[in-house]
């Protein structure tokens, strides 16, 4: 199975269309799928691959609005971190999560109110 997470700048309703893959949306910043960083549609390598989350996997998000940085959790434990993923993006900008599932992903459950890891 597979899935991309992050943050993206553009709001939902300005898109005219939704592409193929998320991280194809302007200002998505997105890490996942076989082990790939998106930074605005550029594309870097990264160990970590969503493919091998487990069923129950708890996966968590976090951006640091004063760094920029984007880090990615698995059952607690940072598997990524992207230093000033979010540097394109102004403090003024809003941003919103952005989650591209396929293959074997059934399920994906947002927790709005989860605390990061200690």
């Amino acid at each position: 199975g597979g899935l991309g997470i992050g943050v993206t700048s553009t709001c939902p309703v300005n898109l005219k269309r939704v592409p193929d893959k998320a991280w194809r949306v302007p200002g998505t910043v997105m890490v996942g799928y076989s082990g790939s960083i998106f930074l605005d549609g550029s594309e870097q390598r990264t160990e970590w691959c969503s493919e091998n989350l487990s069923v129950g996997a708890r996966l968590g998000l976090l951006v640091t609005r004063e760094l920029g940085d984007l880090l990615i959790f698995v059952d607690g434990k940072i598997v990524v971190k992207v230093e000033k993923a979010l540097s394109s993006i102004t403090d003024e900008e809003d941003i919103y999560p952005i989650v591209d599932v396929f293959a074997a992903t059934r399920v994906v459950t947002l927790l709005p109110s989860a605390s990061p890891p200690a």
